[in-house]
Protein backbone atom coordinates (compact mmCIF):
# COMPACT_ATOMS: atom_id res chain seq x y z
CA UNK A 1 0.00 0.00 0.00
CA UNK A 2 1.46 3.59 -0.75
CA UNK A 3 1.98 5.70 1.76
CA UNK A 4 0.10 9.08 1.46
CA UNK A 5 2.68 12.61 1.27
CA UNK A 6 -0.34 15.02 0.45
CA UNK A 7 -1.18 15.37 4.16
CA UNK A 8 2.73 16.45 5.65
CA UNK A 9 3.13 18.52 2.43
CA UNK A 10 -0.20 20.25 3.47
CA UNK A 11 0.93 20.99 7.08
CA UNK A 12 4.09 22.42 6.14
CA UNK A 13 2.35 24.98 3.12
CA UNK A 14 -0.11 25.91 6.18
CA UNK A 15 2.77 26.40 8.65
CA UNK A 16 4.45 28.46 6.08
CA UNK A 17 1.65 30.44 5.32
CA UNK A 18 1.01 31.09 8.93
CA UNK A 19 5.01 32.04 9.89
CA UNK A 20 4.49 34.59 6.73
CA UNK A 21 1.18 36.26 7.97
CA UNK A 22 1.77 36.20 11.99
CA UNK A 23 5.16 36.00 12.74
CA UNK A 24 6.83 38.02 9.70
CA UNK A 25 4.24 40.94 10.82
CA UNK A 26 3.42 44.14 8.27
CA UNK A 27 5.94 46.34 10.48
CA UNK A 28 8.69 44.03 9.78
CA UNK A 29 7.95 43.90 6.37
CA UNK A 30 8.09 47.77 6.40
CA UNK A 31 11.22 47.90 8.48
CA UNK A 32 13.04 45.48 6.15
CA UNK A 33 11.88 47.67 3.27
CA UNK A 34 13.26 51.14 4.89
CA UNK A 35 16.35 49.60 5.77
CA UNK A 36 16.59 48.74 2.30
CA UNK A 37 15.77 52.21 0.96
CA UNK A 38 18.07 53.72 2.99
CA UNK A 39 21.32 51.55 2.78
CA UNK A 40 21.34 52.71 -0.82
CA UNK A 41 20.79 56.42 0.02
CA UNK A 42 23.64 55.57 2.46
CA UNK A 43 26.29 54.50 -0.43
CA UNK A 44 24.87 57.41 -2.56
CA UNK A 45 25.50 59.79 0.44
CA UNK A 46 28.67 58.37 0.99
CA UNK A 47 30.24 58.74 -2.45
CA UNK A 48 29.04 62.73 -2.55
CA UNK A 49 30.31 64.02 0.84
CA UNK A 50 33.54 64.80 -1.89
CA UNK A 51 34.01 65.78 -4.57
CA UNK A 52 35.62 63.26 -7.35
CA UNK A 53 36.45 62.48 -10.46
CA UNK A 54 37.21 59.30 -12.79
CA UNK A 55 37.88 57.84 -16.18
CA UNK A 56 35.55 55.87 -18.09
CA UNK A 57 37.88 53.06 -19.53
CA UNK A 58 36.16 50.79 -21.96
CA UNK A 59 36.85 47.03 -21.10
CA UNK A 60 37.69 45.49 -24.66
CA UNK A 61 40.53 48.51 -25.72
CA UNK A 62 41.64 49.52 -21.83
CA UNK A 63 41.27 52.45 -23.26
CA UNK A 64 40.37 55.56 -21.50
CA UNK A 65 37.01 56.98 -23.12
CA UNK A 66 35.88 59.85 -20.64
CA UNK A 67 36.42 61.81 -17.54
CA UNK A 68 33.90 62.86 -15.37
CA UNK A 69 33.63 65.39 -12.28
CA UNK A 70 31.91 65.86 -9.92
CA UNK A 71 31.02 68.17 -6.90
CA UNK A 72 30.41 67.85 -3.84
CA UNK A 73 26.62 67.26 -2.75
CA UNK A 74 24.47 68.93 -2.11
CA UNK A 75 26.65 71.26 -5.35
CA UNK A 76 25.22 69.88 -8.80
CA UNK A 77 28.03 71.31 -10.85
CA UNK A 78 29.84 68.56 -12.95
CA UNK A 79 32.55 68.34 -15.93
CA UNK A 80 33.59 66.17 -18.64
CA UNK A 81 36.20 65.74 -20.76
CA UNK A 82 36.53 63.86 -24.00
CA UNK A 83 37.35 63.82 -27.97
CA UNK A 84 34.60 65.29 -29.87
CA UNK A 85 35.23 64.97 -33.92
CA UNK A 86 38.78 64.60 -33.31
CA UNK A 87 38.85 67.92 -31.01
CA UNK A 88 39.18 68.13 -27.09
CA UNK A 89 36.00 69.07 -25.69
CA UNK A 90 34.40 69.91 -22.45
CA UNK A 91 31.18 69.85 -20.56
CA UNK A 92 30.59 72.26 -17.52
CA UNK A 93 27.49 72.56 -15.87
CA UNK A 94 27.22 74.80 -12.59
CA UNK A 95 24.23 76.43 -11.31
CA UNK A 96 24.18 79.26 -13.31
CA UNK A 97 25.74 78.31 -16.47
CA UNK A 98 26.19 75.49 -18.81
CA UNK A 99 28.90 75.47 -21.68
CA UNK A 100 30.58 73.78 -24.06
CA UNK A 101 34.12 74.38 -24.18
CA UNK A 102 37.27 73.49 -27.23
CA UNK A 103 40.08 74.24 -25.34
CA UNK A 104 42.03 74.33 -28.26
CA UNK A 105 40.05 76.85 -29.77
CA UNK A 106 39.52 78.96 -26.72
CA UNK A 107 36.33 78.91 -27.87
CA UNK A 108 32.79 78.12 -25.77
CA UNK A 109 28.82 77.77 -26.45
CA UNK A 110 26.32 79.05 -23.16
CA UNK A 111 23.21 78.83 -22.02
CA UNK A 112 21.48 80.04 -18.90
CA UNK A 113 20.35 77.80 -16.11
CA UNK A 114 17.17 79.05 -14.14
CA UNK A 115 17.21 77.40 -10.90
CA UNK A 116 14.65 79.63 -9.17
CA UNK A 117 14.84 76.84 -5.96
CA UNK A 118 16.41 75.46 -4.14
CA UNK A 119 17.08 71.97 -5.14
CA UNK A 120 17.86 68.83 -2.76
CA UNK A 121 20.27 66.66 -3.91
CA UNK A 122 20.74 64.47 -0.81
CA UNK A 123 19.42 61.02 -1.72
CA UNK A 124 16.00 60.24 -0.75
CA UNK A 125 13.39 57.07 -0.48
CA UNK A 126 11.43 58.21 -3.55
CA UNK A 127 14.85 58.42 -5.90
CA UNK A 128 15.03 54.59 -5.01
CA UNK A 129 11.66 53.98 -6.00
CA UNK A 130 11.95 56.09 -9.26
CA UNK A 131 15.11 54.83 -10.38
CA UNK A 132 13.51 51.25 -9.08
CA UNK A 133 17.57 50.72 -7.62
CA UNK A 134 17.77 47.14 -5.30
CA UNK A 135 20.85 45.63 -3.81
CA UNK A 136 21.08 41.93 -5.50
CA UNK A 137 24.67 40.71 -3.78
CA UNK A 138 28.19 42.05 -3.30
CA UNK A 139 31.32 41.16 -5.23
CA UNK A 140 35.26 42.12 -5.77
CA UNK A 141 36.65 44.14 -8.23
CA UNK A 142 40.50 44.36 -8.23
CA UNK A 143 40.79 43.77 -4.51
CA UNK A 144 38.12 46.05 -3.82
CA UNK A 145 34.50 45.18 -2.60
CA UNK A 146 31.41 46.80 -3.71
CA UNK A 147 27.41 46.40 -3.36
CA UNK A 148 26.06 45.35 -6.53
CA UNK A 149 23.20 47.80 -7.52
CA UNK A 150 20.54 46.92 -10.23
CA UNK A 151 18.68 49.40 -12.08
CA UNK A 152 15.47 49.49 -13.38
CA UNK A 153 15.89 49.57 -17.46
CA UNK A 154 12.97 49.72 -20.29
CA UNK A 155 16.14 47.81 -22.98
CA UNK A 156 16.28 44.07 -22.93
CA UNK A 157 19.64 45.15 -20.92
CA UNK A 158 19.66 45.33 -17.16
CA UNK A 159 21.88 47.83 -15.94
CA UNK A 160 23.93 46.49 -12.57
CA UNK A 161 26.46 48.76 -10.76
CA UNK A 162 29.24 47.31 -8.63
CA UNK A 163 30.03 50.50 -5.69
CA UNK A 164 32.65 50.24 -3.47
CA UNK A 165 31.72 49.75 0.06
CA UNK A 166 34.05 51.47 1.52
CA UNK A 167 33.39 55.01 -0.35
CA UNK A 168 30.42 54.28 -2.10
CA UNK A 169 32.01 55.09 -5.64
CA UNK A 170 31.66 53.30 -8.85
CA UNK A 171 33.64 50.70 -10.10
CA UNK A 172 32.21 49.10 -12.49
CA UNK A 173 28.98 48.51 -14.71
CA UNK A 174 27.73 45.62 -16.20
CA UNK A 175 24.95 44.86 -18.78
CA UNK A 176 22.90 41.61 -17.76
CA UNK A 177 20.77 40.07 -20.23
CA UNK A 178 18.63 36.23 -19.84
CA UNK A 179 21.82 35.34 -22.30
CA UNK A 180 24.68 36.34 -19.78
CA UNK A 181 26.14 39.60 -18.88
CA UNK A 182 29.36 41.45 -20.14
CA UNK A 183 31.15 44.30 -18.20
CA UNK A 184 30.36 47.74 -20.39
CA UNK A 185 32.52 50.37 -18.35
CA UNK A 186 35.58 50.21 -15.30
CA UNK A 187 35.58 53.31 -13.12
CA UNK A 188 39.32 54.07 -12.59
CA UNK A 189 42.35 56.95 -11.62
CA UNK A 190 40.07 58.19 -8.54
CA UNK A 191 40.75 62.05 -7.73
CA UNK A 192 38.96 63.94 -4.99
CA UNK A 193 38.42 66.84 -3.02
CA UNK A 194 38.64 68.71 -6.51
CA UNK A 195 39.53 72.58 -6.85
CA UNK A 196 36.15 74.79 -7.25
CA UNK A 197 37.75 76.87 -10.52
CA UNK A 198 37.09 73.00 -12.52
CA UNK A 199 33.73 73.71 -12.67
CA UNK A 200 33.79 77.28 -13.91
CA UNK A 201 34.92 78.37 -17.20
CA UNK A 202 38.63 79.85 -18.07
CA UNK A 203 38.91 83.68 -18.40
CA UNK A 204 40.09 84.91 -21.95
CA UNK A 205 37.59 82.60 -23.86
CA UNK A 206 35.73 83.90 -26.91
CA UNK A 207 31.91 82.85 -26.66
CA UNK A 208 30.46 81.97 -30.09
CA UNK A 209 26.65 81.85 -28.94
CA UNK A 210 24.14 80.37 -27.07
CA UNK A 211 24.07 76.70 -26.87
CA UNK A 212 21.19 75.08 -28.99
CA UNK A 213 18.58 72.90 -26.80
Amino acid sequence: MKKSYWIPTVLLLCLAAWWIFFIYSPEEKTKNAEHSWQKICEIFDKAGSTSYAYDMIQPQSGQKVKRLYFAKVPNASIRSEWINNWENYVFISNEKWTYEYYPDKKTAYFKSNDLNESVNYKCSENDIKEWWVKIIGQDSVDGEDCYLLEYKSEWWLTPVECRSIKSGHQIRLEGRTLLGKSTLWYYKNYEFDLPESLFEIEYNILFMGVMST
